[in-house]
């Protein structure tokens, strides 16, 4: 709210001008005259710089003892009070007369501003030469050296303006409501000056501001030669920086001339003002071919989502800066910006259209988008925001036929809806308020622009551009995060080289990522790949707070309930990223009660240097993977894959063992003075058989303890519906993998209905894979026709399939025969999800199969008791088999998979129940789970009794199995000599089909002598079988209308 009030102030006193705002109050003390600030360059050229005070002054830089005390003139400014809102008022004059527009609007919002009497003070720049001559800069001081690595600029204060006594900032906002108002024209607001000191601006800003508070400032920029010297830029538009090795200053200086041409930066470049002078026939105009360029289609689309545009100048800087530090926030050379500009223009015109999920292309296009609409004067953003779309889609085609001509336009070709005189006069203040003049007479249409136009209107063409990425990125207020993790402890190599590793795992989060070292452990590091935007600056990881600065934390995964718990112990967070509850819960009770308070999938690893401890912890069924290294001489590595330790150097002679970190465990390393660690505790938080110490804080209603049969389906429903409702939370579009299988069915049918009760603003996306007379395939549609989803249906040929699967493997790291086959299907679909839809966060039925005793062999058991425990075995192996396939199949292509089959609290209560009740009953595996949905037409009664189909099986016909497409085509591949010696080729876990040394041919290619990754192979029990395949059982019965 202060910032807003003093850029409101600066905008109005001092337009174009050198001051600049205080963004926060507690900044004020740290801008004294000669006070040193960073001025940061930003990506784009037409993007104002960033200013940072320091705390520093000029004379701490200096080398020297005198000290130097800067000489200061002072002096009353003026009286101020400022009034801004959504409401604005006034008679305007222009050249194409006065401008009135009704605008109608749900709210409005009220900031006024009074900062009372106001002083001056400037610094004696003659002075400060005089006093400093012959001093040096000491470039050996912590501020001068991180600067010269960030090529950033060195500024002094030389003026300020603060208040003499208190002043007060107050927002007051209404809500529902409309109103109507006559809008400016190119910066115009209606104003008075009362008298030489005072000025009073109509247009509305609730907080006590002390006295002798700076609200704005200008600076001299600082040249700073490598020996030490420096120069004072006096002059206006002189640049400073330090001086590079190639003897010139490191931040850019002007461009030669260069005009925007066909949509191409050819203009003449300045940092902060970009004259536009296009000449055609005499006139100048103004070239908007990006806009132009755009098919008629898509600018129809962008024109519809401006209904509900942002306004609000607050949120736009908050975007911005998600997306300066998301993407990298590089400043490019002067040779790279046509070219940047020329790829990015073109990844926005195909963006929108095929409705792809934010790539790193898209946010950077959106990073460039942004960037310009921020910069746009208010005047433009308000018509923009408030225009109905029939005015735009007008509006556009004018400025299509404008560029198209190669004179003047004909008045007659002049879209019908602007023929209207009003909707003519505000076409004329869009362009206007980008300092371009529509001039119209009898006969023809041109514009004009006069000789102070600068980027504007380029600006303008961009931020058409904008609007739908800016409407999907800003909702994105907290968001969960599929990503990647990696950490070293007591590396003996240098960290750089390390560092590639970790490259290996960049799909998990493709959008950006980050490496930081460790305070004062100089061989520890910390490595990050994220997916999409999270909480503005703290999204980033390894995340760190003020509160508890000995703590660093990286994890993957969702608390879900992060809220429930941080109102339950009233914690403060900093940020809104649900991990930092881990923080604020290690931090009150300890690594165990931490862990086992956690409700959601995680892996994480958290270090407290101030207790010198590493702690590495995973949920119960392993969700979320993790891996470990760990040599006997103490060097810990850590990554979500195990592809990301296999490069890892160390000091031992012999290798060291990657492991997969068990589920439901924490692990308690001491760290090490150099790095190293060594395990002290290794426990078990969390069992799958037990109710979760968090469920005392669940939100969902307490169940009733009886084992009536109603009872218990009435539990069961409750428990399954709340566990897809907690996973509901997330501002990425959702869909759900459907097979048309039971369990896929019933996670598809109720999230569409909690979708639909929450109001979620899209229909929820289903996907299914298969050849065409897959049954998979027909009982999906048919699932998808009774919920009402948006399906899509992938049909992939036997090529396809194999083509896929050397990449599977690689994904999988594993060379178990069912997994592998199961992937192809998996892996190939969320490649459509990704290159061809907008959902990011992906449902999916795994878990059932186990936790419901499922499988087809079920029916062979001995015993219920032997049922139970075969249950709780394969529940506990999900990690190597059926959750490794989901998530690697799924982040290979950036998106983030949840199964709430797999919530701890419903798991837990399904394995409550007697044996008895959970046996297979009537010739039908996982009776219980379907007896509990009867009734109920959440899904067709066909699809809740049809019998288990297995993933790999149901994707092809029953007339060629999908494992007999392998078998015939690697047949081949691998002859029958390879065979023979299998058993000498493969110590540990030999083939013992052509399609398993295919299988582990590939694996060795890429993970050598690595085999002892997988412990076994995943076999059917109680039945004799040769194959994983539920089709090779001799008590396989497809389902009676397959």
């Amino acid at each position: 709210m202060f910032s807003k009030a003093t850029a409101n102030f600066v905008r109005q006193i001092d337009k174009d001008g050198s001051l600049i705002h205080v963004s926060r109050v507690n900044d004020s003390c740290k801008l004294v005259p000669m006070a040193l600030v960073v001025k940061r360059r930003r990506l784009w050229f037409w993007q104002r710089p960033k200013y940072q005070p320091t705390d520093f002054t000029l004379g701490n830089l200096l080398l020297g003892d005198k000290e130097l005390s800067p000489g200061v003139c002072d002096g009353e400014f003026l009286s101020y009070k400022g009034t801004f809102g959504d409401k604005l008022s006034g008679k305007l004059d222009t050249k194409a007369g006065a401008v009135s527009v009704e605008l109608e609007g749900r709210g409005t919002s009220e900031l006024q501003s009074c900062f009372g009497e106001l002083r001056k003070q400037e610094l004696d720049v003659k002075k400060l030469l005089r006093d400093s001559s012959g001093r040096l800069v000491d470039m050996q001081h912590v501020l001068v050296q991180q600067l010269k690595k960030r090529t950033e600029v060195l500024a002094i204060v030389k003026d300020r303006i603060l208040t003499t006594n208190s002043g007060r900032v107050t927002q007051t906002i209404k809500e529902q409501c409309t109103f109507q108002g006559v809008l400016g024209l190119v910066g115009m607001l209606a104003s008075s000056v009362k008298d030489s000191n005072n000025i009073e601006v109509d247009s509305d800003v609730s907080l006590e501001i002390p006295s002798h508070t700076v609200i704005a400032y200008s600076v001299l920029e600082l040249e700073i030669k490598k020996d030490g010297r420096y120069n004072v830029c006096l002059q206006p538009g002189t640049i400073g920086g330090f001086e590079a090795d190639s003897s010139a200053i490191s931040c850019p200086s002007p461009d030669p001339s260069n005009d925007i041409v066909d949509g191409k930066f050819n203009g003449e470049h300045h940092p902060e003002k970009v004259p536009l002078r296009a000449q055609q026939n005499g006139s100048q105009e103004v070239e908007l071919s990006p806009l132009a360029e755009l098919p008629q289609l898509t600018r129809r689309a962008l024109f519809q989502e401006l209904q509900e545009t942002m306004k609000d100048r607050t949120a736009l800087s908050y975007l911005q800066c998600v997306l300066e530090e998301l993407c990298g926030g590089e400043t490019l050379d002067p040779a790279e910006r046509e070219e940047q500009f020329e790829g990015q223009r073109d990844s926005v015109s195909a963006g929108p259209e095929c409705s792809r999920p934010a790539s790193a292309a898209h946010l950077h296009a959106a990073h460039l988008l942004v960037s310009a609409i921020e910069e746009l004067p208010d005047e433009t953003l308000s018509v923009l925001s408030e225009s109905r779309a029939d005015f735009l889609g007008a509006f556009d085609t004018l400025v299509c036929r404008l560029k198209e001509s190669v004179g003047p336009l004909p008045v007659q070709r002049l879209p019908v809806p602007l023929l209207d005189n009003q909707a003519f006069q505000l076409a004329e203040q869009l362009l206007g308020s980008t300092s371009v003049t529509l001039k119209r007479n009898s006969d023809t249409l041109w514009t004009e622009t006069g000789e102070k136009a600068e980027v504007l209107p380029l600006l303008l063409c961009l931020s058409y551009h904008a609007w739908p990425l800016l409407k999907r990125i800003a909702r994105l207020k907290r968001r969960f995060e599929m990503c990647g993790i990696w950490a070293l402890f007591g590396s003996d190599d240098c960290l750089s080289v390390q560092c590639t590793s970790a490259m290996k795992i960049a799909h998990r989060g493709p959008d950006a990522f980050r490496f930081e070292n460790v305070n004062g452990f100089t061989n520890c590091c910390f490595g990050f790949h994220r997916l999409a935007i999270v909480d503005q600056l703290h999204g980033m990881q390894p995340l760190r707070i003020k509160k508890f600065p000995f703590l660093w934390l990286c994890y993957n995964g969702e608390i879900y309930n992060h809220h429930t718990l941080k109102q339950q112990f009233e914690f403060d967070h900093q940020t809104k990223v649900d991990g930092e509850v881990l923080l604020h819960l290690y931090d009150r009770f300890g690594i165990q009660k931490m862990a086992s308070l956690l409700d959601g999938v995680f892996a994480f690893v958290l270090l407290d240097t101030a207790n010198k401890k590493v702690f590495l912890g995973r949920d119960t069924y392993g969700v979320r993977p993790l891996f470990k290294l760990l040599t006997d001489d103490g060097f810990l590595a850590v990554c979500s894959e195990a592809k990301g330790l296999t490069d890892v150097t160390h000091a031992m002679a012999s290798p060291a063992d990657i492991v997969p970190f068990l589920p439901g465990h924490f692990e308690v390393f001491d760290l090490k003075q150099n790095g190293k660690v060594q395990s002290i505790q290794m426990e078990q938080f969390h069992c799958c058989t037990q109710e979760p110490a968090h469920a005392i804080y669940d939100t969902a209603e307490r169940l009733p303890t009886s084992f009536n049969e109603e009872t218990v389906k009435s539990n069961i429903r409750t428990l399954f519906e709340s566990a897809v409702r907690k996973r509901l939370m997330a501002q990425r579009r959702i869909g759900c993998l459907l097979s048309g299988g039971l369990d896929s069915s019933l996670v598809a049918a109720t999230l569409v209905k909690l979708a639909k009760e929450e109001k979620l603003q899209y229909p929820i996306q289903t996907f299914s894979i298969g050849s065409e007379d897959s049954p998979d395939v027909i009982a999906a549609r048919k699932v998808a026709a009774h919920i009402g989803s948006e399906h899509h249906e992938v049909n992939f040929s036997v090529e396809e399939g194999i083509q896929a699967v050397e990449e599977v493997i690689f994904h999988l790291e594993t060379y178990d025969i069912t997994t592998i086959r199961a992937s192809v299907g998996m892996y190939l679909v969320s490649k459509f999800i990704k290159e061809k839809s907008d959902s990011v966060v992906i449902f999916s039925g795994e878990g059932s199969d186990e936790l419901t005793q499922g499988y087809i062999y079920f029916h062979k058991a001995p015993t219920p008791k032997a049922a139970a425990e075969d249950s709780v075995r394969l529940m506990k192996e999900l990690y190597l088999f059926d959750v490794l396939r989901a998530d690697r199949t799924t982040s290979a292509h950036g998106l983030e998979l949840r199964v709430p089959f797999l919530d701890h609290r419903f798991t837990a209560y399904y394995m409550s129940l007697p044996e008895e009740m959970r046996i297979a009953k009537h010739g039908v595996e996982k009776h219980l789970l379907r007896d509990s949905f009867k009734g109920l037409d959440l899904i067709p009664d066909e699809i809740l009794w049809r019998r288990k189909e297995a993933f790999s099986d149901g994707m092809m016909s029953l007339k060629k199995s999908w494992y007999t497409c392998l078998q015939e085509h690697l047949g081949s591949v691998v002859n029958d000599d390879q065979m023979e010696k299998a058993h000498k080729t493969f110590r540990h876990l030999p083939p013992c089909t052509k399609e398993a040394y295919y299988f582990r041919q590939v694996f060795e290619k890429h993970f050598p002598g690595r085999a002892e990754w997988l412990s076994h192979y995943w076999m059917p029990r109680w039945i004799n079988a040769t194959d994983p395949s539920a089709r090779t059982l001799s008590i396989y019965k497809p389902h009676k209308d397959q």
